[in-house]
């Protein structure tokens, strides 16, 4: 699972691992990114969707979900089951 994380946002296997141990967990289960050492990080509003520089994780919200939800789109059945629905947004007026 951590080389195909990894590959589809252009970071090592190790590196995948610290995301989804601190970003994915963090946000699903406590809404806030889990500050773990070996993941230190900083959010921007520009560049990669994650980029590596040293240590420090950096990391574009905005570009994460567009490059996901795009990986998404170009494969909608991989995604659909009868046990696991996509989110839907909406755009409130």
């Amino acid at each position: 699972m951590f080389n195909v994380i990894g590959k589809d946002l252009g970071i090592s296997k190790d590196e995948a691992y610290f995301f989804w141990q601190s970003l994915r967990n963090g946000l699903l289960h406590t809404a806030l990114p889990q500050e773990l050492e070996s993941f230190p990080y900083s959010l921007r509003l520009y560049g990669t969707p994650i980029e590596r520089e040293g240590k420090l994780f950096l990391i574009n919200p905005f570009k994460m979900r567009d490059h996901l939800l795009d990986l998404i789109e170009k494969d909608l059945k991989k995604w659909k089951s009868h046990y696991a629905h996509l989110p839907v947004t909406c755009v409130m007026k």
